[in-house]
């Protein structure tokens, strides 16, 4: 079963990522991919973290959507 997270910071060696109920978890950095930033969706399938390149683009989409929403006159 996959699971899915969103990562919220990195601490240290650690990155602390949220899960679809809100809940923080903390993993080791070496766990994940080089290239991994803050807001990437990842998902863990098979004890391997793999980045979710299309669902980060759409998150970030909706909320530079929400953003721009929020200035406009």
């Amino acid at each position: 079963m996959k699971q899915v997270y969103i990562v919220d910071r990195f601490e240290e060696d650690y990155v602390v990522c949220e899960d679809k109920v809100k809940q923080m978890h903390d993993f080791k950095r070496s766990e994940f991919p080089k290239d991994l930033k803050v807001g990437d969706v990842v998902i863990l399938t098979d004890n391997r973290f793999i980045i979710d390149q299309e669902e980060t683009a759409s998150r970030a989409e909706k909320i530079k959507s929400l953003m721009d929403s929020l200035w406009e006159d």
